[in-house]
């Protein structure tokens, strides 16, 4: 195979999660693995397509996933077998501040004459400090790099400086920072930028599921999205969300309809950019074979959910409501009446939704133990009132991080939120933490940071007892998960025990000796089997679960190259390896006491 111009390299949070040793806890809720979140980020389809136009050969390495998958994958020797005219590392989540510089760091190793480019949301955040370590030569800023991006691989490819090239952080050679302007970016259609593919395909146990975006870019300000109105003109200078067309979005999600048990899901509610677009994805997407889970922002008029279900015979939506209290979800920017919900949910199972997936929080601002409890208590009630299986409440802390970005990050004490810590640096450090509660980087005025750790055990072995109660889940799961839940309280005294002896050596006895059973913990999956709102009755239960959770299980070879869409290579062979050794880090940050 010839030698790629770029190599994208998608990391694990954690390098190298397999030898160390966190307690991942409820984060397992979020991601099969949460020490790899090896899922690739949707910017890499448009971003590989762009250039792949423009004559470049682009190839990604999912070194989250391989490592996932192969206890022996050697990762260094995966890289030290390539030789691109550059490599780009996407660091779009915080979650993968430790992995990104990590892996840049080896990289710089193995290639010290080959730059490094970071890009993604964490990336345009933390540019001024990531230019700051000397294994990252450049970060590309904003939501839509891809004609930078173009522009700097020519300026390497012909060895010009590129100062011209827009929104880039760089080191000019006297070491000097440099900072280039930023270009408007982009809201119509009809850009080269917004007219590529914005689907990502993930896989869960088989199932395999695709992801397409609505647009760059949000009229919503959601108190702790990283992805609002707010934090898009904060980070990244958009003024207005650039829209795709809903052919193009319905284009993209029809291109994985070749998997027999394949689902799709479209996040941000599709009436955003209004009802004209709405109705035109809708017929666009119309008699869609496959499960179709879309989100809904808000209560729905009954005449729009019966046009839903009349196009998408497999309709599946899902709301993300927060609290059951008007007053904090008001607080977090959701101002509308549970009355008004509930009849969204009524008018939703009548109409035939094959799955109602409604979303609850731990961590927000006003919400205290008391409120959080009182949330299972809510959801008894729903559960009894309508008495329908394919309704599926879930809670789960506000993990790992509060976004940097959001109105709550920015504006923490305004908005009841007290930083645990807010540097980059801070944060890599943070996520070698040995509990998620070290992990955290927020509490709030009404739960510390053991308060949200408390309240999310409990509220965790409530919700399984009352999904067992309404024959969501058997009684077998729900004693299972509690007892999962048990062991994990268990093991994070043992290890805030040791914390307290500040003793680094006997605290990487005791975390090596503990890794094997903290491992069969952060992978026992039970809090995904509680958590999300997949039911055992429910013939569509692993595609639904897939949308919220899917990875890239078993790949094979170094780089696949991308051509509009991702396509997947699945190990059959059954094959199992041997863990490396365990190597513990102490090198985590611990926050002061507030």
């Amino acid at each position: 195979m010839p030698e790629p111009d770029l190599v994208l390299i998608h990391v694990p949070s954690v390098y190298d999660f397999r030898q160390e040793a966190i307690l991942y806890g409820p984060i397992a809720d979020f991601a099969p693995a949460p020490f790899a979140f090896e899922i690739f980020p949707l910017s890499y389809a448009p971003v590989a397509e762009y250039l792949e136009r423009a004559g470049y050969s682009v190839c990604m390495l999912n070194l989250a996933q391989h490592m996932l998958d192969d206890a022996q994958f050697d990762a260094e020797k995966a890289i030290a077998g390539l030789n691109p005219i550059a490599f780009g590392i996407d660091f779009h989540w915080l979650s993968h501040a430790q992995g990104s510089l990590a892996v840049a760091q080896i990289v710089k190793a193995l290639h010290p004459e080959t730059p490094v480019i970071l890009e993604g949301f964490a990336a345009s955040y933390y540019h001024r400090e990531l230019i700051r370590y000397p294994q990252v030569n450049y970060i590309l800023r904003g939501d839509s790099i891809e004609e930078p991006l173009l522009q700097l691989i020519e300026c390497l490819l012909l060895k010009r400086l590129p100062e011209q090239v827009p929104a880039l952080t760089w080191r000019t050679q006297s070491g000097e920072v440099a900072e280039n302007h930023s270009e408007a970016p982009p809201t119509s259609a009809d850009d080269r930028a917004l007219r590529g593919n914005h689907s990502s395909l993930s896989y869960q146990k088989g199932y395999p599921a695709a992801v397409g975006l609505i647009a760059r870019g949000c009229i919503r300000n959601c108190l702790t999205c990283g992805g609002s109105a707010y934090a898009y003109q904060y980070v990244h200078g958009r003024q207005s969300p650039g829209y795709r067309t809903p052919e193009s979005l319905a284009r993209d999600l029809r291109d994985v309809r070749c998997y027999d048990n394949g689902s799709v899901y479209v996040p941000c509610d599709i009436t955003q950019p209004g009802m004209d677009y709405a109705y035109r994805f809708l017929q666009a997407m119309r008699d869609f074979p496959k499960l179709i889970c879309l989100d809904l922002l808000q209560p729905t008029p009954r005449k729009f959910l019966q046009d839903m279900a009349d196009a998408l015979p497999h309709l599946a939506l899902q709301i993300s409501i927060g609290s059951h209290d008007p007053e904090i979800r008001q607080a977090l920017g959701k101002n509308y009446s549970n009355r008004a919900i509930e009849q969204t949910i009524e008018d939703a199972l009548s109409l035939g939704c094959k799955c109602l997936n409604l979303r609850f929080t731990v961590g927000l601002p006003r919400q205290d133990y008391d409120s959080v409890m009182a949330t299972i208590a809510y959801c008894d009630d729903l559960l009894t009132r309508f008495q329908d299986e394919r309704l599926q409440p879930s809670i789960a802390p506000l993990l790992p991080f509060l976004d940097p970005g959001s109105i709550a990050f920015e504006e923490p004490e305004q908005n009841g939120y007290r930083l645990r810590f807010r540097s980059l640096e801070d944060h890599r450090r943070a996520l070698l933490a040995p509990t998620w509660k070290q992990v955290l980087n927020y509490e709030t005025e009404w739960m510390t940071v053991n308060d949200i750790v408390r309240a999310t055990y409990d509220a965790t072995v409530a919700m399984a007892r009352l999904r067992a109660k309404h024959g969501l889940i058997s009684e077998e799961d729900a004693k299972e998960l509690e007892a999962l839940v048990n062991q994990t309280r268990r093991l994070m005294a043992e290890i805030e025990r040791v914390l307290t002896l500040d003793d680094t050596e006997q605290l990487q006895d005791t975390l090596r000796a503990l890794k094997p059973e903290i491992d069969a913990v952060n992978l026992a999956g039970s809090w995904k089997s509680d958590l999300s709102f997949a039911s055992k009755k429910c013939e569509w239960q692993e595609a639904v679960n897939s949308m919220s959770g899917g990875h890239l299980r078993g790949a094979q070879g170094l780089w696949r190259s991308i051509r509009g869409r991702l396509t997947r290579r699945q190990d059959t062979t059954g094959n199992t390896t041997k863990a490396p050794p365990a190597h513990v880090s102490c090198d985590w940050f611990r926050p002061p006491s507030i």
